[in-house]
């Protein structure tokens, strides 16, 4: 106590803090900043600038999640000069530095290191909560790459920061125009197109939309807010996946054309035969009369009986061309509906062409998905 209060009057003299108040985590609230300070990563083996590098890289990847107030470890240093901490807080122990925090104002603090262990750079980061003195999330990132470790302490910050991270929610609506794409945030499948509008934990994150056949789209997104984040995400086919449904496009088109055909010609029969069984009903009803008052020839009444067989048999023929007709116009329906549309992926076309855009492209840009909006239905 004794040294926090030493702490405490050193940062009043100096101007850095203001007179005591409310706390900070009491003002605090869902939607309000929390205030964390950043620590110096310490390095073992690793060099002392490495460990420095990515102090600075934490404190920016926590001010990119949104729901931080970050105060730095530069800034410290500009309070109070490094000796003068010493003096005050009289050790350089972990509870020293917490008390450090406090005293700033911080309710929560990041501290790690950065160490060289069998040739491989091991980034180790926590994330505490002063108040209730428990560690609220860590991480871990291995790498033998150092550029790489760069990329990874940005994923390393968003995993210590999960927890809070998860109470606060945004949310995300996705249209894609192809149905069964998987949708993966940070690399973790949230579900399948068409996607319902889904919670999301504020901050930055990886959007990624891929399906068997389709060049996967990558996005980076951040969720700001109670409010909706909309994506309209456009996959683009690739070469073989576009040849291979061409072809069978164009089968089941040529099947639609074929059966549409038969069915206006089996209805045009069935018209046909109809007309010939009128017109035979016709010549047996002028004959029937004279049939009647037993004045035709028997040669005449073989022919009389033939008309009416006609009659009967171009009747059948009507029938069974109109119920063929019928079957085809079934499955001229069911070729033009069910069919895939050999013209879906025209439009899409030129931004498949290798002078327009190279195949191997993973991202689509925000002004680029903006543009394809309307493309597709």
């Amino acid at each position: 106590m004794l040294r926090r209060a030493a702490l405490t009057a050193l940062l009043l003299l100096t101007g850095w803090i203001a007179p005591p108040r409310a706390s900070a985590a009491a003002a605090e609230t869902t939607s309000g900043p929390l205030r964390v300070a950043v620590l110096d990563l310490s390095a073992s083996v690793a060099p002392a600038e490495l460990a420095a590098s990515l102090t600075g890289l934490v404190a920016s990847e926590l001010t990119r999640l949104g729901i931080f107030d970050v105060i730095s470890r530069e800034e410290i240093r500009q309070m109070l000069s490094l000796e003068r901490q010493r003096q005050a807080l009289g050790c350089d122990s972990g509870g020293c530095v917490i008390e450090l925090g406090g005293a700033l104002g911080a309710r929560y603090l990041v501290g790690g290191s950065v160490s060289l262990v069998g040739g491989r750079y091991v980034l180790t980061i926590a994330l505490s909560d002063v108040e209730q003195a428990n560690v609220v999330g860590r991480a871990s990132e291995s790498t033998e790459d150092v550029a790489q470790l760069v990329t990874l302490a940005g994923r390393a910050v968003r995993l210590m920061a999960e927890p809070l991270l998860r109470e606060r929610l945004g949310s995300l609506l996705l249209r894609c125009a192809e149905h069964g794409a998987t949708v993966k945030v940070d690399g973790r499948i949230v579900g399948t197109t068409p996607l319902p509008r889904s919670a999301i934990p504020y901050g930055p994150h990886r959007l990624e939309v891929e399906k068997a056949g389709f060049i996967t789209a990558a996005e980076d997104v951040t969720i700001q807010g109670s409010g909706t984040l909309e994506r309209q995400i456009t996959l683009l086919p690739s070469p073989d996946f576009l040849e291979a449904y061409e072809t069978n496009a164009r089968r089941w088109r040529l099947g639609a054309w074929l059966s549409t055909a038969a069915a206006v010609g089996g209805a045009l029969t069935a018209g046909w035969f109809q007309l010939e069984h009128l017109r035979q009903l016709d010549r047996y009803e002028a004959a029937l009369p004279a049939y009647k008052a037993g004045g035709l020839l028997e040669a005449q009444h073989a022919e009389l009986q033939a008309t009416l067989q006609k009659a009967g048999d171009d009747l059948f023929a009507a029938q069974l061309s109109a119920a063929l007709s019928a079957t085809l116009g079934a499955a001229a329906v069911t070729f033009w509906i069910v069919g895939p549309d050999p013209d879906r992926y025209a439009p899409l076309r030129g931004l498949m062409e290798p002078s327009a855009r190279p195949m191997s492209l993973q991202l689509l840009s925000p002004a680029g998905l903006v543009a394809l909006s309307g493309v597709l239905p």
